[in-house]
């Protein structure tokens, strides 16, 4: 097991999560906002960004276990005794 994978993973879920984070800041600004410009629109805006939250959430979770994953094989590789 490389090092370098381990710790290509968790920027990778890093990543991940920060990706969640921005598209969950989006649908905050679009349920907060809604869409001034077509009456009526506002209410199927709103669901319609609301309706991401459960794919976003596990999406920051997947990459949250991929992150504790590469942390406790780092962790273990770090208690390896070396000859």
């Amino acid at each position: 097991m490389k090092v370098g994978s381990l710790t290509s993973a968790a920027r990778t879920a890093l990543s991940g999560i920060d990706a969640a984070a921005d598209k969950v800041e989006e649908v905050a600004r679009n349920v907060a906002g809604g869409s001034e410009s077509r009456p009526g629109a506002k209410t199927a805006d709103v669901m319609s960004a609301l309706s991401r939250l459960p794919e976003l959430k596990q999406h920051a979770r997947a990459n949250a276990e991929v992150l504790d994953t590469a942390d406790t094989l780092l962790k273990e590789l770090a208690a390896v005794p070396r000859r």
